[in-house]
């Protein structure tokens, strides 16, 4: 499926999902940030942001969809890929569960996914005039389960945290431009799992 169809069909099922939304708790638009902590031992540790909505749905069921951002610095790997940093746009939905739908702190469980847009731009290389190198990975869907717990400060206010299991394999290229020798590529995956730990604020409409 095209990068277009599946965001195409990520806001569909938003849209939708509005038919099932229960009347006494209202959608909430959120905010979070917390930090990204990566398995690759190449992949440093770093600071995830973004916001979305949550849309309450029948009994004990929640859909939430959010726009996120992340800015890896990665360490160099010798014979696959240069120093840089990555940039991830994750763009996902996740259907939430929680037994404590109308108490003061509810715990609750997610799982879902969604796509991911990158980019991996290479650092600190010093080569000669005649030589540029170039890195980039594929953008790709990507799954995610965790915990969460929400507290009500307000009838209009709360605050939440998450335990993120975020999965992701992606392949990039290397490009190597040479004036004088051509051009020549070189592959090389890349896990991009990672536990994010994230805290933030929901504001009820």
């Amino acid at each position: 499926m095209k990068p277009l169809k599946k965001c195409t069909f990520l806001w569909i099922l938003f849209f939708a999902s509005f038919l099932f939304a229960y009347s006494e708790e209202g959608i909430n638009i959120k905010v979070h940030a917390g930090v990204g902590v990566p398995k690759e031992d190449c992949l440093n540790t770093h600071i995830a942001a973004g916001f979305g909505l949550t849309i309450p749905l029948k009994k004990e069921l929640a859909l939430s969809f959010d726009f996120g951002y992340r800015g890896v610095a990665a360490e160099e790997v010798s014979t696959e890929f240069y120093a840089g940093r990555i940039k991830l746009f994750p763009l996902q939905a996740s259907l939430q569960f929680s037994p404590f739908r109308q108490k003061a702190i509810r715990p609750y469980v997610f799982l879902g996914g969604g796509y991911v847009f990158g980019s991996f731009a290479v650092t600190d290389i010093i080569t000669i005039p005649e030589v540029t190198i170039h890195q980039d990975i594929k953008n790709g869907p990507f799954f995610q389960g965790g915990l969460g717990v929400d507290i009500a400060i307000s009838g209009a206010l709360g605050v939440f945290a998450e335990a993120i299991s975020f999965h992701r394999k992606t392949t990039g290229v290397t490009t190597i431009t040479d004036l004088n020798y051509g051009t020549s590529t070189q592959e090389f995956k890349l896990n991009l799992q990672a536990w994010i730990f994230q805290i933030g604020v929901r504001y009820f409409i």
